[in-house]
């Protein structure tokens, strides 16, 4: 879910989808900007991101760390949640403030 509204971020600015850099969608880098959102997130957002982060996880990548991965795949969930919900609005703010540069 992730890939989706960075493949369409990058599009916007005049980029081919498969020119986005790879770190962009690396379990590191989903990590580091899942931790900008999460004083945003409402109660039943938390409580998704939560049950996500903890879900069994069997493999990790080699680039990551068991935290960053976890991090990562919970906010796939909470992303994913969101657009079945099609709360497409919330995912769009969500990850404009991921994306934003400090």
């Amino acid at each position: 879910m992730w890939e989706t509204p960075c493949t369409s971020c990058w599009c916007a600015h005049g980029c081919a989808p498969t020119a986005r850099p790879p770190a962009l969608v690396c379990a590191p880098e989903q990590a580091r900007r899942a931790q900008r959102i999460l004083p945003l997130l409402t109660a039943e957002e938390e409580t998704v991101f939560k049950r996500g982060r903890n879900a069994a996880v069997h493999a990790i990548p080699k680039n990551a760390t068991t935290a960053q991965y976890h991090q990562a795949t919970a906010l796939e969930c909470l992303l994913g949640w969101l657009y079945l919900r099609g709360d497409t609005d919330r995912v769009s703010a969500l990850f404009d403030v991921m994306m934003e540069e400090n």
